[in-house]
């Protein structure tokens, strides 16, 4: 999902629009959002993504920044909080920076493994081109 379509179902589910979902974030101008609706800016940085935690903690951090989950942070009865505010937001907020570190490490670990696979492939081909080459040459 693109970081325009993440704002635009983070509009939706609030029920605002850009202005107001700005100025509640501590925007003076919708500028930042409006750049990331018109596809400008491409990606939810993490300081955006800390503001609107910290004004919206029902929002996962881990889905704003890397796009896996659920857009709502679930409970442990599987419930998201649905607005209800997280008492220790800092902890709160430390256990998402975690949970983006390991969703990065997981896609650096999918795409070593894409290169092996990509490298592999390539030492085939190079084989199969330097037996071609071989034959050429001795006829």
């Amino acid at each position: 999902m693109t970081a325009s379509e993440k704002i635009g179902k983070l509009l939706k589910y609030l029920d605002i629009n850009t202005k107001v979902f700005s100025e509640r974030l501590g925007y003076a101008r919708p500028q930042v959002i409006y750049d990331i609706q018109k596809g400008k800016t491409k990606v939810i940085s993490p300081e955006l993504a800390n503001k609107i935690i910290s004004v919206y903690p029902e929002i996962s951090k881990i889905w704003l920044l890397a796009d896996e989950g659920e857009m709502l942070v679930q409970t442990e009865n599987g419930n998201s909080h649905c607005g209800e505010h997280i008492t220790h937001l800092e902890s709160f907020s430390q256990f998402n920076e975690s949970e983006v570190f390991l969703a990065a490490l997981r896609e650096i670990s999918e795409m070593r493994k894409a290169l092996t696979d990509a490298m592999r492939v390539n030492q085939e081909h190079t084989t199969q081109l330097l037996a071609i080459i071989s034959n050429i040459t001795l006829k």
